[in-house]
């Protein structure tokens, strides 16, 4: 029984160092990837960094009609080959708390009739159809307006309001 025990204390320490020495050797090989080996580099172009849009003025811009009201922030016009004149499109940043409540408490009190329009908050006015939507310019919160002359629309002051619940009755109720 004496000499077993030295047996078996023999074989577990050949056992660790076999190990140990296959760590060494294996660890050895990583040691010159992670020191200095030859780096990769891809045929990509470096991408720059995102740049911050001109923060806009303090001033709505000029141009913009001053009957539509507006939040308070910086005011900032968007160029779109989507929107032609006179349709205009006016971002707004740097926005108080609970911008959009606050952009549609304006324009209600300015007398816009509020209307969902394709999902969107569009209000119409008497002489401008202005929609308010919320968005993120990828650094900040913003509000953008979508302004167009009623003049412009087409058909617009011949649209006539017809209740069609009036017309048809309670259709589906019932």
């Amino acid at each position: 029984m004496i000499l077993k025990e030295p047996v078996r204390l023999g074989r577990r320490c050949c056992t660790c160092a076999i190990l140990a020495l296959t760590c060494v050797v294996v660890l050895g090989g990583c040691q010159s990837a992670l020191t200095g080996g030859e780096v990769a580099t891809s045929s990509y172009p470096p991408v720059p960094a995102p740049t911050s849009p001109d923060a806009g003025s303090r001033q709505l811009p000029p141009e913009f009609p001053r009957e539509v009201p507006v939040v308070d922030g910086r005011y900032r016009t968007i160029e779109s080959d989507a929107v032609r004149p006179p349709a205009q499109v006016i971002e707004v940043s740097e926005l108080g708390s609970a911008p959009l409540s606050e952009a549609v408490h304006r324009l209600v009190a300015a007398g816009y009739e509020e209307q969902d329009f394709l999902g969107q908050k569009t209000f119409f006015g008497p002489r401008h159809l202005v929609t308010v939507s919320e968005s993120d310019n990828g650094f900040a919160p913003v509000l953008l307006y979508l302004v167009t002359p009623t003049s412009a629309l087409s058909g617009f002051p011949a649209i006539p309001e017809i209740d069609l619940d009036s017309l048809f009755g309670d259709v589906g109720q019932g």
